[in-house]
């Protein structure tokens, strides 16, 4: 195979790499936001923001009062949150090596079947990648917890020295290979013998991920990105559904803080009528994209007809009627 064929390969496959990172990024904030948000939205902010006087004496006093069950639970999904994340970091250093004109570092017959480094990756990137990326670890100043656990003890410990950041992103990576905090963290219990257990709550490191896509990757692609909110983390949103009329619409909130929109028109509606029964008079008609509704204001224990149709551009249908009866009052 050529240069241009490879270089060819590796455009083909860019996008499919891109999307994994975002969706083991995804992966990652799911399995954790969950506890986020029973820990309180005060405690996410806290981390975020970076302020070590309030995050783990919240932290310690939360976890301490959760049931045992729950507590393996929080552990559990710290791991698998870091460990997603981890494998979100290396398919991302592993994408910036390809868009700088590199070859694939992690595919094809050169790989070895030895655990994957962050800071091999890091190394091979351009020193004006490297320099970017440094800056961007620069300035996050939210912060991840490392909580020491040893077997039965309560409440866990917060490590003092994790208080402070490595001087650069590449010494940061250099520490998470050593310690396997990140995509080899599902091996740390590995060990149940082991008289101390450290694991990762990972805040700083979803937010350093997060301005690489926005920064560094995401515009060399040409693609939208929208970043994760510290507001949001740890705050749940709400979905919204609109009608004007003609045009149904969705907003959906997305696990990585923005949200997935949806319109679209609808090829008939429903048209709702109501009269109390005897009478002759119908009430004006509703147009609405759902089958059902819910009257308010009716009388209680009276007999009512509801007429349904369908409305076509701007054909209606034959109605439907049907005769029901509301509750007797209550008083």
């Amino acid at each position: 195979m050529n240069s241009n064929e490879e270089r060819s390969k590796l455009k083909s496959h860019i996008p499919f790499v891109y999307e994994m990172i975002l969706s083991f990024f995804e992966s990652a904030r799911e399995s954790l936001e969950p506890f986020i948000l029973k820990f309180g939205h005060e405690f996410s902010i806290a981390m975020a923001n970076g302020d070590t006087s309030k995050a783990p004496d919240q932290f310690i006093d939360i976890f301490g009062k959760l049931p045992p069950f729950h507590r393996i639970k929080f552990i559990s999904a710290c791991l698998t949150s870091t460990t997603n994340l981890g494998l979100a970091y290396v398919h991302a250093l592993r994408l910036l090596v390809m868009l700088s004109g590199g070859t694939d570092p992690i595919a094809g017959p050169t790989r070895s079947h030895k655990k994957i480094l962050l800071v091999d990756l890091f190394d091979a990137l351009a020193e004006d990648t490297r320099l970017k990326l440094d800056k961007s670890y620069e300035k996050v100043n939210s912060i991840d917890l490392e909580m020491d656990i040893v077997p039965g003890s309560h409440p866990p410990e917060w490590r003092e020295e994790a208080k402070s950041h490595p001087v650069d992103f590449r010494q940061l990576l250099v520490d998470w290979d050593k310690r396997d905090l990140l995509q080899e963290s599902h091996s740390l219990l590995q060990d149940f013998e082991e008289t101390l257990f450290r694991f990762l709550i990972p805040f700083r490191s979803m937010y350093i991920l997060d301005l690489m896509i926005k920064t560094s990757i995401a515009p060399q692609l040409g693609v939208e990105y929208t970043s994760i909110s510290k507001q949001d983390f740890g705050k749940k949103a709400r979905p919204k559904v609109s009608w004007d009329g003609s045009t149904f619409g969705v907003s959906l909130p997305s696990r990585l803080g923005g949200t997935i929109e949806a319109t679209w028109k609808v090829n008939s509606t429903s048209v709702i009528r109501i009269r109390e029964t005897g009478t002759e008079e119908w009430s004006p008609g509703f147009v609405t994209p759902f089958d059902n509704c819910t009257f308010a204001d009716l009388k209680p224990d009276t007999e009512y007809e509801v007429s349904l149709s369908y409305l076509t551009d701007t054909v209606e249908s034959n109605p439907i009627v049907k005769e029901t009866r509301t509750k007797p009052s209550s008083t």
